[in-house]
């Protein structure tokens, strides 16, 4: 930053052998040869005006004179068409933005790819799904790593969305924005100066105000953030939980064994992989409030919370960037399936022994064992639970798409086909329309005993027709004629 600030202010007029010097110095520092000349830490004033001035008093003694003579001048020379209230707030934005473009969004990338791939070894792997960590209906691994995959795909497009203000340079508004004591396209030249340095597409802030009075570039970013991590929390802890075990707990995940999990537990390999992101997780959560509080912390011309918004943001994304590489290659790219104890759990749930019920037992629902009926649906069909069979992937779409058909339209029985008795299908519940699910099992007939005669001859399966509240005046029955023949 300096030696293009010291490159434009020798175009516009400084002395080039005291530029050049200047220059050389700064190089030093970048460097990192002159660390020990820099005992400042982050809690200083909130306008990092020590470390402005601590950079320029360094850099001005490097022609060698005696120190303290001031050849080169720290504020007249080094200092030149600047302030700390412009400066500090580019370093911050040109930091901010070069890590993020080549820690985070690389490393987000490299684990987005790893989780797709495992949604797509995963893809005809069906399990039982769940939810309010209860058991559900059935959908495959791949799916629930698809989610996942989304989730980091979207996070790295939301903080991508946040890097055009975040190009967007202070420097030029000098004290309060006005640009006091530069010359005139100062601005524009040092913004086009640190986008050829950086290759990165930094411009001069539109508006000199906001960039001095404001970091909402900041809280804006770390908000992207925020988001990122309540999704890797999400996916860590998914992870974790489908990985417990070994013996009790869901095991259906096989976690790679990074370490020996206990000397006194056999078999017992810890998710440290997973607690460590969570971890990680925390604490960019924790800095996201450190950042919020600073940025609306603002009185006037100037924010005053410069270091710690910084300081916060970065070791956000460094933390976030090295967690994420850490995570894929740890634990994401080894993540095997223990197919086994995904089919016991998946033939052993109860909501696949699909049924739909009456209006009298819709009631009951709060009891588990009343939410369930005798048989599977498979497409159209009717197929008994003792008829084993390992579901497919088009079979999971059918049980899935039939409740959807339940839970939408109301209806509130269908016979149970082994049994051969007769049951009543009532299709309004007296506050809703509803529509006849098609379904068509062989050997079945549906006997029309409703007073609008008419709805049955013309508007089989279709929207009823008859008057809201007329419980009883859209009433059909199925007759069992055969038992149906299973496939």
């Amino acid at each position: 930053m300096y030696c293009t600030l010291l490159q434009v202010n020798i175009e516009y007029g400084l002395d080039p052998s005291i530029g050049k010097a200047t220059m050389q110095a700064a190089q030093e520092m970048a460097e990192g040869k002159l660390n020990d000349h820099f005992p400042l830490v982050v809690w200083q004033t909130g306008s990092w005006t020590q470390s402005n001035m601590n950079a320029n008093e360094v850099t001005a003694e490097i022609l060698g004179h005696k120190r303290g003579e001031k050849f080169v001048h720290p504020n007249d020379h080094v200092n030149r068409s600047q302030s700390s209230n412009d400066t500090f707030p580019t370093v911050m934005h040109i930091a901010a933005a070069t890590e993020i473009n080549l820690r985070l969004i690389p490393n987000l990338k490299t684990l987005q790819t790893s989780i797709h791939s495992k949604s797509v070894e995963f893809k005809d792997i069906i399990k039982i799904g769940r939810t309010h960590t209860q058991d559900a209906t059935p959908l495959t691994l791949g799916q629930e790593f698809s989610g996942y995959t989304t989730q980091v795909k979207y996070g790295v497009d939301r903080v991508m969305c946040t890097l055009p203000r975040m190009y967007q340079l202070a420097h030029g508004g000098t004290a309060v924005g006005t640009g006091l004591n530069t010359k005139k396209g100062f601005d524009v030249k040092i913004a086009a100066a640190v986008a050829e340095e950086t290759n990165l597409p930094f411009v001069t802030a539109e508006n000199k105000f906001e960039a001095l009075a404001a970091h909402d570039a900041f809280v804006e970013s770390s908000g992207a953030l925020n988001t990122i991590v309540v999704s890797l929390m999400k996916i860590g802890n998914d992870i974790r939980l489908l990985g417990s075990g070994p013996r009790c707990g869901l095991g259906e995940l096989i976690l790679p064994e990074n370490e020996p999990g206990s000397s006194i537990m056999p078999g017992k390999v810890n998710p440290t992989q997973c607690e460590a992101l969570t971890m990680v997780c925390a604490q960019v959560m924790g800095n996201h409030v450190a950042v919020t509080v600073g940025g609306s912390n603002v009185h006037f011309e100037l924010n005053l919370f410069k270091p710690m918004i910084a300081n916060a943001l970065l070791h956000s994304v460094r933390l976030l960037g090295d967690a994420s590489v850490t995570f894929e290659k740890n634990c994401v790219r080894g993540i095997q399936t223990n197919r086994e104890k995904i089919s016991k759990l998946l033939h052993e749930e109860a909501a696949l022994n699909l049924g739909v019920l009456t209006s009298e037992e819709f009631d009951q629902l709060v009891v588990p064992e009343k939410m369930i009926g005798n048989h599977l649906v498979i497409g159209l069909h009717w197929v008994p639970y003792s008829w084993k069979k390992e579901l497919s992937v088009i079979d999971a779409i059918s049980v899935i798409a039939c409740l959807a058909n339940f839970i939408h339209f109301q209806v509130t029985q269908i016979p149970w086909i082994s049994s051969g008795a007769e049951n009543p299908w009532t299709c309004c519940d007296g506050l809703k329309w509803c529509q006849h699910i098609p379904l068509k099992v062989p050997g079945v007939e549906r006997v029309c005993r409703s007073s609008s005669k008419n709805f049955c001859e013309a508007h089989n399966d279709a929207i009823c027709t008859n008057p809201i509240g007329s419980h009883q005046s859209c009433l059909t029955r199925w007759t069992i004629s055969q038992k149906s023949k299973w496939p």
